[in-house]
C-alpha cells in the first residue's frame, strides 16, 4: 500500500469520527480522530514509530467498532452506524500496511 493510500484513509477514517461525534453531539470523542488526522498530514514512509502509533489507533478503533457492533447490532443512528460499520473495515484496512511497515528492517 502507498503512503499515498495510508494518507487517504487516515483521513477517512479521521472524517468518520468527527462525523459520529457531531452526529451523537459527544465533542469529546471527536479527539479520537487526532492521530488519524496526524497520521492523514505528517506520516512519512521511513518512519516506523509512526507506523506504530497509527496500528495501535486502528486496533483500537478496530476494537470499538467490532464491540460496538456485538452490542447493537444494526440498530443504531446514523453516526454509529458511519462508525461501526464503514470506520472498522477502514480501520482494518490501516492497521495491516501499518503492521507489515513495522516489520521490514530499519535501514541504517
Amino acid at each position: 500500500m502507498s503512503l499515498r493510500q495510508v494518507r487517504a484513509l487516515c483521513g477517512a477514517l479521521a472524517a468518520i469520527v468527527v462525523f459520529d461525534a457531531a452526529w451523537v453531539q459527544a465533542p469529546g470523542l471527536a479527539l479520537f480522530a487526532v492521530p488519524y488526522l496526524v497520521g492523514a498530514l505528517r506520516v512519512r514512509r521511513g518512519t516506523t514509530v509512526g507506523m506504530a502509533v497509527l496500528m495501535v489507533f486502528a486496533v483500537l478503533y478496530v476494537v470499538i467498532g467490532v464491540n460496538y457492533i456485538a452490542a447493537n447490532g444494526i440498530d443504531v443512528n446514523p453516526g454509529d452506524f458511519v462508525f461501526a460499520f464503514v470506520g472498522t473495515p477502514l480501520a482494518v484496512a490501516l492497521a495491516w500496511p501499518a503492521a507489515l511497515a513495522m516489520k521490514r528492517p530499519v535501514a541504517t
